[in-house]
């Protein structure tokens, strides 16, 4: 039986870090560290690290609002 594309997004779905969202999560985990860790070489480095950080959970929270919608129909 064919996997759908649907069920590929589903929050527990092992192919999860495969998918954008996974690599989208993955990225944001790993500049969190980052920044928690003291990396950020200044202040406009510090500023930039933590404006991706917000850009990408912006992006995670619109393809969970997508992956909802995908899954009602």
């Amino acid at each position: 039986m064919a996997t759908s594309a649907v069920r590929l997004f589903v929050p527990d779905h092992p192919a999860l870090p495969n998918t954008i969202r996974g690599r989208l999560e993955q990225r944001r985990a790993e500049l969190i560290e980052q920044v928690g860790a003291g990396m950020a070489c200044d202040w406009a480095d510090y500023r930039l690290r933590t404006g991706v950080i917000r850009g990408l959970e912006q992006a995670i929270s619109m393809s969970v609002a997508v992956e909802k919608e995908l899954n009602r129909d």
